[in-house]
């Protein structure tokens, strides 16, 4: 079972925030599309999940100019970290593409959310602390 949002994962960026909401809302997407008994929902799930990729990108570098725009002094190891993230995911993903399964899924779906909850609290947070202040 996927987490649902919760306000305790606010950062304290509104567009930040608004960001990782929509993130986990694609995941519980692809999620929900396991529980269903129809013949093309692996179609669906690779559609979310490119969906996912795609969002994924576009957060990281919108947070990356918040960080920029902030003068963040930590820029260069966050953004590596959000580097080595897409890296991770995409192999993950390009690896099962053709081969989906609901346990790969879950295991993909797991990844994301452990890894994002985790930045979320060890490094988001932190980062707009810093560029708030």
């Amino acid at each position: 079972m996927l987490i649902k949002w919760n306000d305790k994962y606010n950062v304290g960026n509104p567009i930040i925030d608004e960001q990782h909401q929509k993130l986990i809302q694609i995941a519980q997407k692809a999620n929900g599309i396991l529980h269903q008994q129809t013949f093309d929902k692996y179609e669906e799930v690779r559609a979310v999940l490119d969906e996912l990729k795609d969002y994924t990108r576009f957060h990281f570098e919108t947070e990356e100019q918040i960080m920029l725009q902030g003068n963040f002094s930590n820029y260069i190891a966050h953004k590596k970290l959000h580097d080595e993230f897409l890296f991770e995911i995409e192999e993950m993903i390009s690896k099962v593409y053709d081969d989906l399964t609901d346990n790969t899924i879950r295991a993909i779906l797991n990844f994301l959310v452990e890894w994002l909850i985790g930045h979320i609290y060890g490094n988001d947070k932190n980062m707009v602390l810093e560029i708030t202040k």
